[in-house]
């Protein structure tokens, strides 16, 4: 250990050593990394009544100024010696100044005592270097005090060296206080650098430079007189080609630090969080051009996925541009807690060893790797330190990153989906990992269909199951029609064999002729769709993110000339329950609150932009194929449906109180509801039995209809039997059976016309449209005629022109001008994943912002 003597002739100086004892005392409290550690105290009076003091502290290796001279020494030390590597350097320089900030703003859990000092002698034979660390030392000549007194102290003499601030030696009224310490440190930040870039030979010149003579003394100070230095100036803003990032930043932060005006000089909290940014910065680039690195030698999906999600983290935590620290700005997320800043540093150090792990590893698409998962487990902690509404654009601009995927490694492979990989449901980045896996599996699957032979059984080829069309029974030809256009059902409930549970069956028709010329073709397109939805063998994820229900298998019915698509019902619902459309709803509840609305509105706008991801097409969204497995709304719904049919077909109901007790109160025919519409849009009683108003003394029907939060949790997407893969050149079915008015114009009307993911798009903001007013398109007050009698293009313009505009009093301009984005025309004719990037910051995070 070292042992340090204050040697004390007069009895009344020995304050100094009980300042200086107290002060580390108090330190040690902090336990701080870079501050000398206190081990003892004791002292002794020896024969001529004179004290001597000691201070027991650990034995450093040397101070800074050994590092700075070559005097004494065989040879200069180089920065690899001392410190190892350069970040190491970064890290230890951070850490000095959160030591200084500890000084300043002294807070002692165990004391409780707010407290502000400063050091008043900051200069390299002060600062000490153990085992690579940097650590604050020599407290004799600081001071702490109460925290609500002044900082600033008279200058009485003594700590006068190059680095002592320009108010302690030059002017009237000589002063010192924690802003003259933030100069001495910003003096041995600029040294640092020049024996960073160049060792002491720089360094020296550096020195040599800014010498002058005052008074017949030499020194190197900052500052001439009280004036700035110009050698120190032309230093800080020259950009030597060897410079780095972190060079640049350092200077930087000296630039602010070295102002003569002490009230302009940072604090030490504002540049202790702007060097961990400089220190944090320059490690997660070292880690991120390893694995660039590494993903261009190895096609590995789990390495590219690791790599996307630190570089996302590092963009949105201001480390991932160089010159973002160059600025003086706001702080961000990530500088706002030391407390962060200690574990961001652990987990980039965990990072760095699981990084040199991969470099060492000789196949990185080895399945079950095991250092994937504890990079894994290091991002999604670096994820969970930034606020919610961060994580959830970082989630989406991960997304995007992901579909730009395009060399997966093939062989590598088909991904497993484990319940491990799907617990957390609050983590955003098991979705993240089933999407990149998907991606994989839609290439691996078009592989498939690119190299099978044309002969053969193609469930063989694409390893589905095929039933046996004896085996499935139809116990409802039809529980929902999007529009009475085409004969042909588009869905039923059916059983298979013996087992209880039940299925949704999505019909896909064919030409019989066709079957005849290119039977291999449909089978492959069916194959292709079923394939895609069954990939997910965790149940939980395709119900929780993707919001599909689980696809078993199909059939072909010769009778109907089609393909039957199964997919099963949840074995929790009744046998009785049977599925409900958003549009039957829509029609028989009451409008929930703006909570429900806008949890079921980003549910399904999630939903297709991650269907898109994989990539698929839909191309036939709509209220009718959002459906809800619920008994309480299958109760509602079932008993509304009834009621109209009863209506429709010249029933007499005894009175309206009975008709009021199975319909809904429309929101523009409530007395209290608060909208902008006109009169005129207002329609007039009777105009359908839906309108007839709920009476008074029902308030227990209405309570009972009005859509429920956990209503949300149950909706799944149907209508599977026109999708594809999003690719021109994919065989498709064609454009029947499509639900009419949620078409784009320009797909129904031109013959050639490709599908694009902007088409789904639209029809998306037409089911927001419907969210958001709460009411079928059908049933919008604007309307002057039946939607079947109207044009796509002149469907579009009413939604656009007049029902766009009264979104905005009922859930505000965020949501009505993410509606307004979708159908417009701003998301079509361009690249798919410039659509994808479009859609996602500029509707997807409106729809995000939106809260009750």
């Amino acid at each position: 250990m070292a042992r340090k003597q204050i040697k004390i002739d007069d009895p009344d100086a020995s304050d100094t050593f009980e300042n200086e004892r107290r002060i580390m005392r108090l330190l040690r409290l902090t336990r701080h990394e870079n501050m000398v550690q206190l081990l003892a105290s004791y002292s002794v009076l020896d024969l001529n009544d004179i004290s001597s003091h000691f201070l027991l502290m650990p034995l450093a290796d040397m101070r800074l100024t050994s590092v700075f001279e070559v005097a004494g020494q065989s040879k200069a030390l180089t920065l690899e010696e001392v410190f190892g590597t350069e970040i190491n350097l970064l890290r230890q320089i951070h850490g000095l100044s959160s030591a200084l900030e500890t000084l300043h703003f002294y807070e002692s859990v165990d004391e409780a005592l707010p407290l502000k000092g400063y050091h008043f002698d900051l200069d390299p034979r002060n600062i000490l270097i153990q085992d690579g660390r940097l650590l604050l030392a020599d407290f004799g000549l600081s001071r702490m005090k109460n925290e609500s007194s002044d900082s600033c102290t008279p200058f009485h003499g003594g700590g006068t060296s190059n680095y002592t601030a320009p108010e302690c030696i030059v002017g009237e009224q000589q002063y010192h206080g924690s802003k003259s310490d933030m100069w001495s440190f910003g003096g041995i930040l600029c040294d640092l650098v020049a024996w960073m870039m160049g060792g002491v030979q720089l360094l020296d010149r550096f020195q040599n430079d800014r010498k002058r003579t005052a008074m017949g003394i030499k020194s190197s100070r900052f500052h001439i007189g009280g004036e700035p230095h110009p050698v120190v100036e032309e230093w800080m803003a020259t950009h030597h080609p060897d410079m780095n990032p972190s060079h640049r930043g350092l200077c930087s932060l000296s630039k602010r630090m070295l102002v003569i005006n002490p009230a302009q000089r940072p604090n030490s909290r504002v540049t202790s969080a702007q060097l961990f940014m400089i220190a944090a910065q320059a490690h997660i680039r070292r880690i991120l051009d390893i694995l660039g690195h590494l993903e261009n030698s190895s096609r590995s999906w789990r390495l590219q996925l690791e790599h996307i999600k630190l570089k996302v983290w590092a963009r949105h935590a201001e480390l991932f541009d160089p010159t973002s620290l160059l600025i003086p700005k706001e702080p961000c997320w990530l500088q706002e807690t030391s407390r962060s800043h200690k574990v961001v540093k652990g987990l980039l150090q965990d990072a760095d060893v699981e990084v040199g792990l991969l470099q060492s590893e000789k196949d990185l698409a080895r399945p079950g790797l095991a250092v994937f998962e504890t990079l894994q487990d290091i991002c999604e902690h670096l994820w969970e330190l930034a606020p919610r509404t961060i994580r959830d654009t970082m989630a989406r601009d991960t997304e995007l990153e992901i579909r730009n995927i395009t060399d997966i490694d093939l062989d590598e492979g088909q991904p497993s989906f484990t319940a491990g990989d799907t617990e957390d449901t609050k983590s955003n980045y098991s979705d993240l990992l089933q999407l990149a896996a998907m991606r994989k599996f839609t290439r691996y699957t078009r592989a498939i269909e690119e190299t099978a032979g044309i002969e053969g059984d193609p469930s063989v080829e694409f390893d589905v199951r095929l039933f046996d069309e004896k085996e499935v029974q139809v116990i409802k030809p039809e529980y929902e029609s999007s529009k009475k256009r085409e004969s042909r059902r588009e869905w039923s409930l059916v059983t298979v064999g013996n087992q209880a549970v039940r299925y949704l069956c999505e019909w896909v028709y064919y030409d019989a002729g066709l079957m005849d010329i290119e039977p291999q073709k449909l089978h492959r397109r069916v194959c292709s769709i079923v394939r895609q939805l069954s990939i997910i063998k965790a149940e939980n994820y395709a119900q929780n993110h993707l919001k599909v229900l689980p696809c078993e298998g199909y059939f072909m019915s010769s009778m109907q000339s089609a393909f039957g698509i199964l997919f099963r019902l949840p074995t929790s619902a009744s046998t009785q329950v049977e599925p409900v459309s958003l549009n039957q709803i829509l029609r028989h509840t009451s409008r929930p609150t703006l909570t429900e609305v806008f949890r079921m509105a980003k549910a399904v706008a999630r939903s297709i932009f991650r269907f898109h991801g994989i990539p698929w097409v839909h191309k036939n969204i709509s209220s009718h194929t959002l459906v809800f497995i619920d008994e309480l709304l299958w109760r509602i719904t079932a008993a509304g449906e009834t009621s109209v049919h009863r209506a429709h077909a010249g029933e007499v109901l005894e009175n309206e109180s009975q008709a009021s007790s199975i319909t809904k109160t429309p929101w523009w025919a409530r007395r209290n509801a608060k909208t902008s519409l006109s009169s005129e849009a207002i329609p007039s009683k009777g105009r359908s039995l839906r309108n007839t108003p709920v009476q008074e003394g029902d308030d227990d029907v209405r309570k009972q209809r009005q859509f429920k939060l956990n209503d949300v949790h149950s909706h799944y997407i149907v209508g599977f039997n026109h999708s594809r893969p999003d690719d021109k050149l994919t065989f498709t079915g064609g454009k029947e059976g499509l639900s009419y008015e949620y078409q784009h114009y320009k797909y129904a009307n031109q013959s050639g016309q490709s599908f694009q993911s902007g088409y789904d798009y639209y029809s998306l903001g037409l089911v927001l449209l419907e969210l958001g007013l709460w009411t079928s398109l059908d049933n919008l007050p604007i309307l002057d005629q039946k939607l079947a009698d109207m044009s796509l293009d002149t469907i579009q313009d009413v939604m656009y022109e007049k029902a766009v505009p009264l979104l905005g009093p009922m859930v505000g301009e965020d949501y009505q001008e993410a509606v307004r984005i979708c159908l417009s025309e701003e998301l079509l004719d361009l690249e798919r994943l410039k659509v994808e990037e479009i859609f996602s910051k500029q509707v997807l995070a409106r729809l995000e912002s939106c809260h009750a």
